[in-house]
């Protein structure tokens, strides 16, 4: 086979050899055609093309110039492809060159991979080379868009990277798999769109709508884009790429113009740089509402003589009855060991200043929490004012997202009474959440977990004179927006004699000598430590030097649980891997519930990020009775794995818990298990709305991680939550949210046909 095609010569007789070719340039529309008109084409007609090419690109306009440069960058490109094969081929000569490549086209033609695959072992020392790559591609612009040569360009490519038997194991698996998806309608349908020329696709889009106009096909096709990329297949990328330009453009057709109209400047939400007490003190929640709430500021309102009510100007008067809070996390308290150090020290800095702040600043899983609940706890009696602790949380992140906290700050003025109606209509600013907390002895303000300098600054903004803010955060930036870098208080693992007591409280009958062992191989992190002094004591003392040993050689080898998702840097620690691993292998091991148990635990990653749930919705993801869900969970909170919060009832993952669990869980189900939590809490809301908006307001976080999920994968149950909800989020100062809700839940239903979700949505 030669290496150089003939010259194309269908373009009429009359024109110059410059014009002809540049028209036959013009015509090109894929970079098979580019292929072909570099390799008929001699190498000074070709500089005289890039030569009238960059001419016309000067003098050329809109689509034109785009269509122009995407040409002439192909052409630049596979002139630079083809010369660099040239240049490697070079010393083998004419007659080499043509002997490498006629080698090629045998292997192409062999009948079967069996036959190919020993063909090419045996011809090892030529074809998967340097010479022999370059010969497939001179081949491959001279047949461009032979289906066979770029198979076989794609496997030689592959042989040369991984090896001849790997590659050729991995063609086999991708051909069987194919094989198994051939009786998919959706498939089948993709790839009849993806092989038809343009005008036979946009036809096949009209016919098969309902199959092809779906999210399902559109990620088989960014599937199929991602994956040309990455192999370096041009020619299949562009193609891919317009296909998903005909569904991109099918859909525009399906959902017509803008919903909404854009917002008139009047109309939007105020610049977050604008003062509190800038803002308009009374605002509609939505164009289609009547009713309006109040942002409450130091202002437009004043507390009256004794603290007996707050005058809100053009509202009335509210009741005052302050109630000494004593929010100070016991039971976190009552497991922890040591950090006497540490609370010295975090005591010294909370006595200073005439407000105390301090940031404390660690490693997920470290400590943080626990240690600021035990402070809280041994200290409550030095703040006669009270201890109020607020669990701020990484979906809290801006001015509207802290909202419902300064409501709950301020609703402590009144005794938490949340079921006067109306003060769900009260936006309480930053100072008059501080006028509201004052007055009233020195106050402990602990925020847990906050994830935002911009938080950081409004809860500072509402300690009273006198009081002490205790932040705990994994951002040193956060930490340093409480109070500069006097403010934080770094916290490190714990100390060896730490570690050990730790251990030896969870399981009592640890050596001192097995338990420091274990506390080094660990690294004395904290949370890793807790997990290991549960699966020792689930082991028995009998076993504990074995347990230990296992463990240990678990972390010398560097074994764990593979790549969590995407977390903060702070998150990614092997050790706490390690033990979570050997938990998660624990859970397996009992013959008759094992795989159970562990099926249960990779379904909590199911649940939204350190947002708590209850027993009836563990019940519903592991579809067993609520009193078999409440004794797995409680086997969990034994290993540590969840836990329960104070009260009971409700349980909490840690975040890189979820996020291993999540990590682990197969495609069926991450398809499934979402579909049960989503289908959980729309009903819950359902039931909810209107009697008992509270239990909205308690679930909402795993309310709004339901709704991302149903945006990407099920558009009627996004516009159904979002329909049954955002009533009340326009009351629970998200009224924000709430629009941006409705706006994407009427696009799924233009998009889904769904007419009753679009009547409701309006």
């Amino acid at each position: 086979m030669p290496l150089d095609a003939d010259p194309l010569t269908d373009l009429p007789n009359d024109l110059s050899e410059g014009d002809r070719l540049f028209d036959l340039f013009r015509s090109t529309r894929s970079a098979a055609d580019i292929m072909r008109l570099v390799a008929g084409t001699s190498d000074a007609d070709l500089d005289g093309l890039e030569a009238a090419a960059t001419a016309m690109l000067a003098e050329a306009q809109g689509d034109e110039q785009v269509a122009m440069q995407q040409r002439l960058d192909d052409l630049r490109r596979w002139r630079a492809v083809e010369a660099e094969a040239r240049r490697t081929l070079a010393p083998l000569g004419d007659a080499g060159g043509q002997a490498l490549a006629d080698r090629l086209v045998a292997w192409i033609q062999t009948p079967d991979w069996d036959t190919s695959q020993a063909f090419l072992t045996e011809h090892a020392a030529a074809l998967p080379t340097d010479a022999g790559s370059a010969a497939m591609t001179l081949l491959r612009l001279a047949n461009a868009d032979h289906p066979e040569i770029e198979r076989h360009a794609g496997l030689l490519a592959a042989c040369r990277e991984h090896g001849i038997d790997a590659a050729y194991t991995q063609l086999r698996q991708e051909m069987a798999a194919a094989r198994q998806l051939q009786d998919s309608p959706l498939l089948q349908a993709v790839a009849t769109f993806l092989q038809a020329d343009d005008e036979s696709a946009a036809s096949l889009l009209a016919e098969q709508s309902s199959l092809l106009l779906t999210v399902d096909a559109r990620n088989l096709l960014e599937q199929f884009a991602g994956a040309a990329r990455q192999q370096g297949d041009t020619q299949a990328a562009e193609r891919i790429a317009a296909r998903l330009a005909q569904v991109q453009a099918a859909w525009g057709k399906r959902v017509g113009g803008p919903l909404h109209r854009p917002a008139a400047a009047d109309e939007r939400q105020p610049d977050s740089s604008q003062s509190w007490s800038e803002r308009l003190e009374r605002q509609p929640l939505a164009g289609e509402r009547t009713a309006e709430y109040t942002v409450v500021t130091a202002i437009n309102s004043a507390i009256g003589d004794n603290a007996r009510v707050l005058n809100i100007y053009d509202v009335g008067d509210l009741p005052l009855a302050w109630s000494r809070p004593q929010e100070t996390r016991p039971d976190l308290a009552a497991a922890a060991v040591g950090r006497v150090t540490e609370l010295d020290d975090l005591h010294r800095r909370l006595q200073r200043g005439e407000v105390a702040l301090v940031g404390v600043r660690g490693l997920a899983g470290v400590g943080k929490t626990v240690l600021a609940a035990m402070y809280a706890t041994r200290y409550a009696d030095r703040y006669p004012g009270g201890v109020i602790w607020v669990e701020v949380g990484p979906r809290t992140r801006g001015r509207d997202d802290i909202t419902p906290l300064l409501q709950r700050l301020a609703a402590y003025a009144y005794s938490r009474d949340l079921r006067v109606a109306w003060l769900d209509e009260l936006v309480f600013a930053p100072d008059a959440v501080q006028m509201l907390l004052g007055g009233h002895d020195r106050l402990l303000l602990v925020f847990d977990d906050v994830w935002s300098q911009e938080v950081a600054n409004v809860l500072k903004a509402v300690a009273p004179p006198g009081s002490a803010v205790l932040l705990t955060t994994r951002d040193h930036r956060v930490a340093f927006a409480l109070g500069g870098p006097d403010a934080i208080q770094e916290l490190d693992v714990l100390t060896p004699a730490d570690a050990r007591a730790l251990l030896q409280t969870c399981a009592p009958d640890l050596s001192d000598e097995l338990a420091d062992a274990v506390a080094s191989g660990l690294g004395y992190h904290a949370q890793a430590l807790a997990l290991s002094g549960a699966a020792l004591y689930l082991r028995k003392p009998h076993r504990y030097t074995r347990t230990a040993k296992e463990l240990l050689d678990r972390v010398a080898r560097g074994e764990g649980f593979g790549n969590l998702p995407d977390l903060d840097e702070a998150d990614a620690e092997t050790n706490v891997e390690i033990a979570l691993r050997y938990t998660y292998d624990y859970l397996g091991e009992n013959r008759e519930y094992g795989v159970q148990r562990q099926a249960c635990f990779r379904s909590l990653g199911t649940f939204a990020q350190e947002a708590s749930f209850d027993v009836a919705a563990a019940a519903n993801l592991w579809q067993v009775s609520p009193a078999a869900a409440e004794e797995l969970l409680l086997l969990f909170d034994h290993l540590a794995l969840v836990q329960e919060q104070e009260g009971g009832g409700r349980w909490q993952q840690h975040a890189i818990l979820r996020a291993y669990a999540l990590s682990l869980q197969d495609a069926d189900e991450r398809l499934v298990l979402p579909q049960h939590h989503a289908d959980h809490y729309l009903e819950l809301a359902q039931a909810s709305i209107p009697g008992n908006t509270e239990r909205v307001a308690q679930e909402f976080p795993q309310i709004e991680h339901a709704f991302a999920w149903c945006q990407l994968h099920s558009p009627a149950r996004a516009t159904r939550l979002a329909n049954i909800v955002s009533q009340v989020m326009f009351i629970r100062g998200r009224a924000v949210q709430a629009g941006e809700w409705l706006r994407i839940s009427m696009d799924a239903a233009n998009r889904s046909g769904d007419r009753s979700g679009k009547a409701n949505t309006l």
